[in-house]
C-alpha cells in the first residue's frame, strides 16, 4: 500500500531483562520471567499483527530470513497455523506508521517495535514521541482490544535508550501488556557490524547502528521468551 511516497508493506505470508530505568509508580507491566501469554484460534491460528520500523523490516541482516521479524513469525508458525499482518516500512517518519497501519480486530498478538530512530533532543520531541506512541497503543486497544502487547524497547544502549524506553514502558503499563528490553542486546558484542557487510536493506551495505544475523536473532529470541503460546 502507498501513502504518498511512503510504502508500507502488509503481508499475510510473512522480556527476560528488567528495565534499567526509573520503575517507581509504574505497575502493572510484566517483566520478567513472566511470559505474556497468547490464545490460538480454535482452529490451531494465531493472528498475529507486528508494527515496527526499520528494524522490524529487516534492516542490518543479511536477507530478508534473517530479520528478527521473519524468524518470529517461522517460530509461530511452528505447531499451527500462523496468519501475520505486518506494517514495516524502511523508510517512513512515526506519525504515518502511527495513522496507517492497520490493526485487525482479530489479531491474537500486536507486537510493537518503534522508537529505535526517533531523535529526542527538546521536551517538544519527547512530548511528540509520547504522543504518537500513546495514540497507537490507544488504536490497538479499540481496534484489537482482546489482543495481549508486546512492546518492544529501542535498540538503542541503555543511556541513549532511557528516555524512549520510559516513555513506552508507561504505555505499555497494563496487564495484557508487556514490555521488552533491547539495550542489553544492543551492547552486546557481536550483534552490531561490522560496517561494510552484505545487508538486505540500506543499499545492500550493513552499518554499527542496525544488528547483523547474530543481534537480529536475539532479539527473536528475547521476543520468543516473552510468550506463551497456548491452545
Amino acid at each position: 500500500m502507498i501513502f504518498g511516497a511512503i510504502i508500507l508493506g502488509f503481508t499475510s505470508e510473512d522480556s527476560k531483562v528488567t528495565p534499567n530505568i526509573a520503575t517507581s509508580g509504574r505497575a502493572g507491566v510484566q517483566l520478567g520471567p513472566a511470559p505474556l501469554t497468547v490464545h490460538r484460534r480454535q482452529n490451531g491460528t494465531t493472528f498475529v499483527t507486528i508494527v515496527g520500523d526499520a528494524l522490524a523490516a529487516g534492516r542490518g541482516a543479511s536477507s530478508f530470513e534473517e530479520g528478527f521479524r521473519r524468524k518470529v513469525v517461522d517460530a509461530l508458525r511452528v505447531g499451527g497455523r500462523i496468519d501475520p499482518v505486518v506494517t514495516a516500512p524502511p523508510e517512513a517518519p512515526l506519525s504515518a506508521i502511527v495513522s496507517d497501519a492497520p490493526i485487525p480486530e482479530r489479531s491474537s498478538l500486536v507486537i510493537v517495535e518503534l522508537g529505535s530512530l526517533e531523535r529526542i533532543e527538546t521536551q517538544q520531541q519527547e512530548e511528540e514521541f509520547r504522543q504518537r506512541y500513546s495514540d497507537l497503543i490507544a488504536r490497538v486497544k479499540v481496534s484489537a482490544p482482546a489482543a495481549p502487547l508486546l512492546c518492544l524497547g529501542a535498540w538503542r544502549d541503555q543511556q541513549d535508550a532511557f528516555i524512549i524506553d520510559a516513555i513506552i514502558y508507561d504505555a505499555c503499563s497494563t496487564d495484557q501488556n508487556k514490555f521488552v528490553q533491547l539495550t542489553d542486546i544492543f551492547e552486546r558484542a557481536g550483534s552490531r557490524g561490522p560496517a561494510g557487510r552484505p545487508a538486505y536493506l540500506g543499499g545492500g551495505i550493513g552499518d554499527v547502528f542496525y544488528p547483523n544475523d547474530a543481534g537480529h536473532e536475539a532479539i527473536a529470541q528475547r521476543v520468543l521468551d516473552s510468550l506463551s503460546i497456548e491452545g
